[in-house]
């Protein structure tokens, strides 16, 4: 029982350790440039699942994230005009 256990404890930081690399090398990889960034898809069960913060933007982010968006841009857009 325990070794089952064990190697589910193994498999799950495994694959949260690859997450993390994986969003590291990538913000890398894009000079780290700004923008919405995600360990898991938003629309994923596992990402429906944790809760909204700014590892996961959840599945409304559109909506709850709007305004930062535009701030961070630097642009005006076609309503600020």
């Amino acid at each position: 029982m325990l070794d089952k256990f064990s190697v589910a404890v193994a498999l799950v930081a495994t694959f949260v350790a690859s997450r993390f690399f994986n969003y590291f090398k990538a913000k890398r990889d894009l000079g780290h440039l700004p923008g919405l960034r995600s360990l898991v898809t938003p629309i994923s069960p596992f990402g429906a699942a944790i809760p909204t913060c700014w590892l996961n933007p959840g599945l409304n982010w559109q909506w709850h994230w709007r305004q930062q968006g535009i701030q961070d841009s630097n642009t005006l857009t076609l309503s600020q005009r």
